[in-house]
């Protein structure tokens, strides 16, 4: 609601977000995947660090 109002600080925020939120995606895919046996160990290809701190810290320093 807050993005469609035009909101700067929720827009920002959820530019800031949208990478952790196609990274959980992607984990919630993998963890209902009947395919994959309980129990295997699981890890996300591209494991970049997406912390809300070093994604500001990448925005400042480019």
């Amino acid at each position: 609601m807050a993005v469609e109002n035009g909101e700067r600080v929720a827009t920002r925020w959820m530019q800031v977000v949208e990478p952790q939120i196609g990274r959980l995606t992607q984990l919630l895919n993998i963890l209902n995947d009947e395919r994959i046996p309980d129990g295997s160990p699981i890890e996300l290809a591209d494991s970049s660090d997406f912390s809300h701190e070093q994604v500001l810290i990448d925005d400042k320093a480019a």
